[in-house]
C-alpha cells in the first residue's frame, strides 16, 4: 500500500504546479516529529525516508541552499528516534544524499518558494550564509531532544555533513576546526576515522603555496632518482588546477591563516587532548582494527 501511494505522491508532483513546494516540506517535517510511540509512527518515518530518497527530491535538495539547510538541520536532529529500523533508514537517507552531492556555487539562485510548514521548530529560511550552516550543524550535538548524550550514529551523521560541506572557495569556521579536532580523540572510533581525513582535507584547502620541490635540472623531473623519495618524498608535479589556487589565495587571508594556527597550538597545549591523541595514535602505529 505504501508503495503505491509512494508512486502516486511523486507522480502528482511532477505533474502538477506548486505541488513541489508542498510535499516536499511536509516530508521533511516528518523527521520533526518527536510523537515516537505513537502507533504507526515507525512506518510513517520508514515511507518518509524512502520518499526523501528518491532522485526527484533528492535533485531538488542539492539545488536550493534554503532547502538544503533545512533538510541537514532536520536530519542530524531526528535524535528522538531510536529503534532500529529508522535509524538504518535514516542512515540511509543521509548516505543517498551524500552521492547526490556536489559543490555547486554559493550564489545559487534560489529555485522554487518552498511553503514552510506551520508545525515546524527549524522552518525553510532564507540562506544565511556558509558560515551560519557549518556553525548550525557543529552545534547540533549540543541540543539534544532528551538532553542526554547524542547517538553516535547522529553524531557521525554530523561529522560528515560538515566534512562533505567544507569547501575551497570560503574558508572554514573557526568553529568547525575545533569540532573535527575534538572529534580526533572522540571515544567513538568512527567519529575518530571520519575526523582524521577531514583536518587533513582543512589543511590542505588553507595552503595557498604549491610547496613540491621544482629542481632546475629539467633531467631530474624525467628520472627522478628513486632513493631521494625516502628523504625528499616523490617526485614533483606539475600543477593543473591553477584555479582552485587562486581561489585559495582570495579567501585565505594571512589573518585567517594566523587564527587557524592559533586554534591548532590551543588543543596542542592541551595536556588532556594530547595524552589522548598520543594514545590513539599509538593505537593506529600497532595496526589494530580500529583506530
Amino acid at each position: 500500500v505504501r508503495k503505491r501511494g509512494q508512486l502516486a505522491l511523486l507522480s502528482c508532483c511532477q505533474r502538477y504546479a506548486g505541488a513541489t513546494a508542498h510535499v516536499i516540506p511536509e516530508l521533511m517535517v516528518l523527521l520533526e516529529d518527536k510523537g515516537t510511540e505513537a502507533a504507526g509512527h515507525e512506518q510513517m518515518m520508514l515511507g518518509c525516508a524512502v520518499l526523501l530518497q528518491t532522485r526527484f527530491v533528492q535533485s531538488k535538495v542539492v539545488r536550493d541552499w534554503g532547502l538544503l539547510s533545512y533538510f541537514l538541520r532536520a536530519l542530524c536532529m531526528s535524535d528522538h528516534n531510536d529503534k532500529d529500523s529508522v535509524i538504518d533508514a535514516l542512515d540511509g537517507l543521509f548516505a543517498t544524499f551524500l552521492s547526490y552531492w556536489y559543490q555547486v556555487s554559493l550564489d545559487m539562485p534560489k529555485y522554487k518558494k518552498w511553503s514552510s510548514p506551520e508545525q515546524s521548530t527549524i522552518g525553510i529560511k532564507a540562506f544565511e550564509g556558509y558560515d551560519a550552516l557549518l556553525t548550525s550543524l557543529v552545534h547540533i550535538p549540543n541540543k539534544t531532544s532528551s538532553g542526554s548524550v547524542m547517538h553516535w550514529r547522529y553524531r557521525l551523521m554530523v561529522m560528515d555533513a560538515v566534512t562533505a560541506m567544507i569547501r575551497d572557495d570560503v574558508a572554514t569556521p573557526l568553529v568547525v576546526w575545533s569540532s573535527l579536532l575534538e572529534g580526533m580523540v572522540s571515544d567513538v572510533s568512527h567519529l575518530r576515522e571520519t575526523c582524521y581525513p577531514a583536518v587533513a582535507s582543512a589543511l590542505e584547502l588553507i595552503q595557498t603555496v604549491h610547496n613540491s620541490k621544482d629542481p632546475e635540472n629539467l633531467d631530474e623531473k624525467r628520472f627522478p632518482d628513486k632513493g631521494s623519495k625516502h628523504h625528499a618524498g616523490s617526485p614533483p608535479f606539475q600543477v593543473t588546477n591553477a584555479y582552485s589556487w587562486s581561489v585559495r589565495a582570495l579567501c585565505v587571508t594571512p589573518a585567517y591563516t594566523k587564527s587557524v594556527q592559533e586554534n591548532l597550538m590551543a588543543f596542542l597545549q592541551n595536556d588532556v587532548w594530547l595524552d589522548k591523541m598520543i594514545g590513539y595514535l599509538c593505537v593506529i602505529q600497532l595496526a589494530r582494527p580500529k583506530c
